[in-house]
């Protein structure tokens, strides 16, 4: 059965290797040929096992589309090694007896942020609800006008602000409507966002 006769269907699985998946789709007769004499055809595609890679067959080479691993993507057009990154950093974040806290992650430098999500883990004690932004902007993640519950398991996305960029490596920071009494407030914070790698060559 050829790879159109199978209804386009390109997917060649999980190889740990470009050599392998080659010579599954050869085994398959996918190939140029329909025999298993050809080459692989355009816009077939594989899961490298090995690394983690998506690879793509496209003029005649496969190459590394998108590579996933701990819960983030990223895109490589081609391999002059410019990539977009899709990824995220996260901690459980105590909150502090104190007008506001700032995380020990940062927003990495020139990173394209388009969300802060948290959820509440231990509820923060004395304050009503928190906002979620910088030392520049507090309510830059959690959105002007809006807050969050303290309360145990609440949640919110903080896409509120839109994407921003950070010319330097920024904290996050957490402030409540009112000084916590102690420090037992705890608030899983995450950071989601872009970054781009330029060309290498």
């Amino acid at each position: 059965m050829s790879f159109y006769n199978n209804g386009g269907q390109a997917d060649l699985g999980n190889h740990a290797n470009d050599a392998a998946a080659r010579t599954a789709c050869l085994a398959l007769q996918w190939d140029t040929n329909d025999d298993g004499t050809g080459d692989p055809q355009d816009g077939m595609f594989y899961y490298n096992s090995t690394d983690g890679t998506q690879r793509v067959y496209l003029d005649g080479a496969w190459e590394s589309y998108f590579i996933v691993g701990d819960g983030d993507l990223d895109y490589n057009g081609d391999d002059n090694g410019q990539l977009a990154s899709l990824d995220s950093l996260t901690e459980l974040t105590t909150i502090a007896a104190a007008a506001s806290t700032d995380t020990v992650i940062q927003i990495p430098q020139f990173a394209l942020v388009y969300s802060v999500s948290v959820r509440v883990t231990a509820q923060i004690p004395t304050a009503v609800n928190f906002t979620v932004g910088t030392a520049a902007d507090a309510t830059l993640f959690s959105g002007e006008g809006r807050t969050v519950n303290v309360a145990l398991d609440t949640t919110d996305p903080c896409t509120a602000g839109g994407m921003n960029y950070f010319n330097a490596a920024t904290a996050v920071r957490i402030i409540p409507s009112a000084t916590p009494a102690n420090n037992t407030g705890r608030v899983r914070t995450t950071i989601h966002y872009i970054l781009v790698t330029p060309p290498t060559s």
